[in-house]
């Protein structure tokens, strides 16, 4: 579930690359989520090439990633970068950190909740679900048993309608900071050509 420099796999090499050494294991997922952070990572590194990871990890049911711009990154292409992390952090919730299936939030005997596959969860596990609290507007967490196949299926399949909904959003995000990206190079390149000697 950790990757490292020392990590045999070296499943999310351009990730690590992109760590300090001097720190031990920064990127702590399962991988699942690998082919989000490796489209993040692509993402991110075309607005700015230069930008670090101090630390990947699965925290509080979903992805925590820290980074930093490189030094003189503009706010406009700062506030890009932070778009792009908030939608893959929002896609993790809906993929399984192990499969990288769908997934749905899962809970452990002991309370620990994780975005998984209930057929590939833990035996104990249940599906947690946002049902109304009294109130009837402020949604509290339970949970449903495993064991009903039908239901399961039925949580996979609206998992997955989600999946693909919010892979388009992000496919398209990645179009739109290419082309911005070719136009602010276009542009550049253009205002170099005007400058005289």
């Amino acid at each position: 579930m950790i990757a490292s420099p020392m990590d045999d796999s070296d499943r999310l090499r351009p990730l690590l690359a992109r760590c300090p050494t001097r720190l031990g294991p920064v990127v702590a997922v399962g991988p699942g989520w690998d082919a989000i952070l490796l489209s993040l990572d692509s993402a991110l590194s075309a607005l700015d090439p230069d930008y670090t990871i101090s630390q990947v990890k699965e925290k509080l049911n979903g992805l925590c990633f820290y980074y930093a711009p490189s030094i003189g990154v503009s706010d406009e292409v700062a506030d890009r970068m932070r778009r792009l992390v908030s939608d893959a952090e929002r896609a993790c919730s809906r993929v399984c950190v192990e499969t990288g299936g769908p997934g749905v939030l899962m809970v452990s005997p002991r309370g620990w909740m994780i975005t998984m596959d209930p057929l590939a969860a833990p035996a104990g596990w249940t599906v947690a679900r946002d049902e109304p609290d009294d109130l009837g507007d402020v949604p509290r967490r339970s949970a449903i048993s495993v064991d009903d196949p039908a239901e399961l299926r039925r949580l996979l399949i609206e998992q997955e309608r989600k999946i693909q909904h919010l892979d388009g959003l992000l496919q398209h995000t990645l179009l739109v900071v290419q082309r911005l990206y070719d136009a602010l190079s276009a542009q550049s390149d253009t205002a170099g050509d005007g400058v005289s000697d």
